[in-house]
């Protein structure tokens, strides 16, 4: 199974991220300043751990990862603008497991099926 690079890690963070503000606020994605805060978007509170939730099931069905993100992740990166929110999700991102499903089509594609 390859493993997935620290630049796709960031580029998928970023994408996702910068996608989801982008469709909750109606604006185009070239026009998310990264150097804001959430709050600055209207996400803050119940709204900011939706976005998690929904950013992290993105994030793990395109990556094959099984991420997850504890409360005190979520509250210690709450306040980060979104450029560093971006970069430590993509930390959380390489150092998740490969979901097992993931595990059994990279064992599948590699042997062709083959027990």
């Amino acid at each position: 199974m390859s493993k997935l690079t620290s630049a796709q890690s960031l580029s998928m963070c970023y994408t996702v991220t910068v996608g989801w503000i982008s469709q909750h606020n109606n604006i185009p994605s070239d026009q998310v300043d990264t150097s804001s805060k959430f709050e600055d978007f209207g996400v803050s509170g119940g709204a900011y751990l939706q976005c998690c939730n929904e950013i992290i099931a993105t994030l793990n069905r395109a990556s094959g990862k099984t991420m997850t993100l504890s409360g005190a992740w979520r509250v210690q990166h709450m306040d980060d603008v979104i450029l560093d929110f971006i970069g430590a999700l993509s930390d959380q991102l390489l150092a998740s497991p490969d979901a097992p499903v993931a595990i059994k089509a990279a064992d599948f594609a590699i042997n062709q099926g083959k027990s």
